[in-house]
């Protein structure tokens, strides 16, 4: 597991963050707070979970999508295949699996 970070969008500067209550939905946020940590659970070679450490939930794609957008990611418990990413430091991306 990593240390913790943060995940700053980089087209708008804000922070992700999960929504109050942590039921699943995903926030920017201009302000950086504790709750906005993130882990890295390393899976299978560079690819692992991104990890919320206040609730152990994972950045997921929404369940109606196999493939990760913008605006198509959520929070789970579930782990699965379908969630996992790696980091593109290169490029200062994350990268979906599937290939989304």
């Amino acid at each position: 597991m990593s240390e913790p970070f943060y995940i700053k969008d980089l087209s708008g500067g804000r922070y992700v963050q999960p929504a109050s209550g942590y039921y699943g939905s995903l926030i920017l946020n201009s302000d950086v707070k504790p709750t906005m940590e993130w882990r890295f659970v390393q899976i299978e070679g560079q690819w692992g979970y991104i990890e919320h450490k206040s609730s152990g939930q994972i950045i997921h794609p929404s369940f109606q999508s196999t493939k990760a957008t913008a605006n198509s990611l959520t929070l789970s418990r579930l782990r699965r295949n379908v969630a996992l990413f790696a980091f593109d430091q290169v490029n200062n991306h994350i990268i979906h699996k599937n290939g989304g």
